[in-house]
C-alpha cells in the first residue's frame, strides 16, 4: 500500500501527526473505486476523507492525530486522481 505520512503539507492541509495521507488505492482489493475506498475503510479504524482546505477537516485531523494521539488514515478527496468518485 501507497501511504505516505503526512510530513510535507499538502495545499491547504496540516503537518499533524499520527495522520497518514494515502494517496494509491491501488493495493486496496475492489474492482471500483468505491470497493477500493470500502476496503480501506475495513482496514484501519480512524478513516477521514477530506478536502485539505476544509476547515472542518483540518480540525477533526488535528483532533484525532495531534490532541488525541489517534492514528489516522485519510484520502484527499481533492487531490485524489478519482476524488469526485470518492467524494460522493
Amino acid at each position: 500500500m501507497a501511504d505516505v505520512e503526512d510530513n510535507a503539507p499538502k495545499e491547504g492541509a496540516l503537518s499533524v501527526p499520527n495522520v497518514t495521507v494515502v494517496d494509491d488505492l491501488s493495493d486496496y482489493p475492489g474492482t471500483t473505486i468505491e470497493e477500493k475506498v470500502d476496503s480501506f475503510i475495513v482496514q484501519h479504524p480512524v478513516v477521514v476523507i477530506s478536502k485539505p482546505t476544509c476547515p472542518f477537516c483540518l480540525d477533526v485531523k488535528d483532533l484525532f492525530g495531534n490532541v488525541l494521539g489517534v492514528q489516522v488514515h485519510v484520502i484527499e478527496a481533492s487531490l485524489h486522481p478519482q476524488g469526485s468518485a470518492i467524494h460522493k
